[in-house]
């Protein structure tokens, strides 16, 4: 498994909410086959994980 380290990043918005961002590897996202036209992704929470799939629905 291959780790790297990141910051989240807090965007504040004009209600006072946050968008929540972390930007993610190139290497994963072509690993998972992500494209700029099929980039619909699952977001799960599990425990202290977060885990990404492509959505292949």
């Amino acid at each position: 498994m291959e780790v790297v380290d990141k910051k989240v990043l807090f965007n504040a918005g004009g209600s006072g909410g946050y968008t929540v961002r972390v930007g993610l590897p190139i290497d994963f996202v072509n690993a998972l086959g992500i494209t700029k036209d099929e980039n619909d992704v699952k977001v799960y929470l599990d425990g202290d994980k977060i885990i990404i799939k492509k959505d292949v629905e």
